[in-house]
């Protein structure tokens, strides 16, 4: 979750959405500016908004908007096989095609949470139940092919946190 808002309503809001935080989605207050996918929200109406964030959490899968030619398209976070970024953009990639997304990576990797997806470079976030195999690579580091045919690497220092995360020794 991402909260835009007025500085003076920040840490009461900051507590208002905690129980949203696993949510890939962004609260923007009437009144600021975002440039992207958001839900607005008045700051009297804080129910309605609660009401629309306890439906996304109990919906069964999450998703993120992918931008491909000019359309939004709603993607179920099971179906990324990863994300990559770039400085300021990032893209989320689907077995099927790449899809642009309005968070940096660092955004998109604590909207995904650490159950399913996790990070194996500086510029790269995986979906674990997407990897096809893995395997050593030069320098000390791994490889992995994931299921859409795109191999990427693992770098040392992600490696250690990477392993322990699937269980291997």
């Amino acid at each position: 979750m991402k909260l835009i808002c007025e500085v003076q309503h920040q840490t009461m809001l900051e507590q208002e959405f905690l129980p949203y935080r696993s949510l890939p989605v962004v609260f923007v207050e009437k009144g600021c500016f975002y440039d992207g996918v958001c839900i607005n929200f008045d700051i009297e109406h804080l129910k309605e908004v609660h009401e629309v964030a306890q439906m996304m959490l109990h919906q069964q899968e999450h998703i993120m908007i992918g931008k491909l030619h000019d359309r939004m398209y709603p993607i179920p976070t099971k179906d990324i096989v990863y994300i990559e970024g770039y400085r300021r953009e990032a893209y989320l990639h689907t077995e099927k095609a790449s899809y642009e997304i309005n968070y940096r990576l660092y955004e998109a990797e604590e909207l995904l949470g650490d159950d399913m997806f996790i990070r194996i470079n500086k510029s790269t976030i995986v979906n674990i139940s997407k990897i096809k195999s893995i395997m050593p690579a030069l320098n000390a580091c791994y490889s992995m092919e994931m299921v859409n045919g795109i191999l990427l690497e693992c770098s040392r220092q992600y490696w250690k946190t990477f392993k322990k995360k699937l269980g291997m020794r």
